[in-house]
């Protein structure tokens, strides 16, 4: 335990007139130097304005779709406003009188532009809404970086900023030109951007969890997701799309969480350890059905097959696409389909993943040419005339209905028979035997039903010389 000194009182006056001649010496002191002190602001204020410039262009060149980046963005630059007018105000001030010795330490212009009630209540307020624009875990450090106390946030009411109380003339261009660029750096830092020629602007990390990764802005509808995390602290983050928070997998300090989406849209993604986060923008589209042939060899038939190859370029995470007609039949094998129209006219190939339509494609079926006609036996064997059953389409898709026959004689004349089957029954074997020697025997108007059982078309006719 330390032991007491007296001091007898004779002595403690002479102690006492001693330090108070110590304070008017520090005081005369102070009042007599050249403000060497603050001469730093300035250079210092002079590189800030650099890189606000910078910054101020990064900010213009954005545009914000959500609405929250809107207000954060339009508040930003009110903020801006009100603190340029004051650096009009400094600037105008010392081109007028300078900054030199005595004038630099002099608190003059804080006093006359910056701490009157009307420039003090228009400062807080744009402040406070700047700062009341952001997500409420954010406010608290920003208002202490912009020289506000956090539970004044919410009055609006003349209150001298933290930074402006008695500060030297030679500083104000500096704090000034600070106020600016926490601004635009939190704003861009929120909006997750980056400087043009510099530096990605992000959280750094306060402790030892860095689980910042680099991801696409733009997904597909269906396309399986991965997010990966590296904690150092191996503490879980926390993670959120559009406010429906997710659990992610772990192992060891990795962690891993799978996401697929299933409507386009823009979508938010936030995880943070602690006061350290991420905030990510999605835009989720719907992927385009392409093709690999190109449009001149996309020709469709009806009943016939059509070989289109899809392009699978950036779909290769999308699970379960499946295609889909409404007037084709389409067989998938991998990326080829085999589509097969059923009707004449427009039909749509439709890609689905699950119940969701991603896009679709048109194209228009038209006949082809006309199958060949043959003539075959019993037991659905090509053969000659005489031991013929019927007609036969070389179509699987096309099936003969009815058919004349004509019979051109050697001199000209001709005789002609219909048949309402595609049968070759008994009149037509008598009309065929009572042709003459040399005749030309013609299976022509062969009428034909597609397997839709609606289109019809003539098919090719046969000619037999007897």
């Amino acid at each position: 335990m330390a032991k007491t000194v007296w001091i007898s009182k004779s002595k403690a006056l002479n102690f006492k007139k001693l330090s108070f001649l110590y304070l008017i010496f520090i005081v005369f002191f102070f009042f007599s130097s050249s403000g060497d002190y603050v001469k730093h602001f300035q250079p210092l204020s002079e590189t800030q304005e650099l890189l606000n410039l910078k910054l101020k262009a990064q900010l213009d060149n954005y545009k914000p779709v959500l609405k929250d980046e809107q207000t954060i963005k339009q508040s930003a630059l009110d903020l801006l406003t009100v603190v340029d007018n004051f650096t009009k105000q400094y600037r105008k001030f010392v081109s007028e009188g300078g900054l030199k010795g005595e004038k630099i330490k002099e608190q003059k212009f804080s006093k006359q532009f910056l701490n009157t009630d009307s420039a003090t209540l228009n400062l807080h307020v744009a402040l406070c809404n700047f700062i009341r624009s952001f997500p409420t875990g954010y406010q608290g450090n920003l208002a202490v970086d912009l020289g506000i106390l956090p539970e004044k946030i919410e009055l609006n009411e003349p209150i001298k900023n933290q930074y402006l109380k008695e500060v030297p003339n030679g500083a104000i261009g500096s704090i000034l030109s600070h106020f600016e660029m926490v601004t635009l750096s939190q704003t861009l830092k929120y909006f997750k951007q980056e400087i043009e020629e510099g530096g990605m602007i992000r959280v750094s990390s306060s402790k030892d969890s860095t689980f910042l990764q680099g991801f696409k802005s733009v997904y597909y509808v269906g396309e399986k997701i991965d997010f990966h995390f590296f904690s150092r602290d191996s503490i879980a983050p926390n993670i959120s799309i559009n406010q429906v928070s997710f659990t992610p997998s772990h192992r060891d300090r990795h962690y891993k969480m799978s996401w697929t989406p299933t409507k386009e849209g823009v979508y938010e993604l936030e995880a943070n350890i602690g006061e350290e986060f991420i905030r990510h923008s999605l835009k989720v589209i719907k992927p385009s059905l392409r093709f690999l042939e190109s449009e001149q060899e996309i020709a469709a038939f009806l009943s016939e097959p059509l070989y289109l190859t899809v392009d699978m370029n950036g779909l290769e995470n999308i699970r379960g696409i499946r295609f889909s007609s409404n007037g084709a039949k389409i067989e998938t094998n991998k990326n080829q389909l085999k589509i097969i129209p059923l009707f004449e006219g427009r039909f749509t190939i439709e890609m689905y993943v699950g119940s969701n339509l991603l896009d679709s494609r048109s194209l228009v079926a038209i006949k082809g040419k006309p199958p060949i006609i043959l003539l075959k036996d019993i037991a659905g064997k090509k053969t000659e005339l005489g031991k013929a059953h019927c007609l036969e389409s070389s179509s699987p898709f096309w099936q003969v209905i009815n058919f004349n026959v004509t019979i051109i004689s050697p001199d000209g004349s001709s005789k002609e028979l219909k048949s309402q089957t595609r049968f070759i029954r008994n009149e037509i074997r008598t009309f065929e035997n009572n042709a003459e020697p040399g005749s030309t025997i013609i299976f022509n108007q062969i009428r034909l039903l597609n397997a839709n059982g609606v289109t019809t078309m003539i098919g090719a006719p046969i000619f037999i010389g007897k």
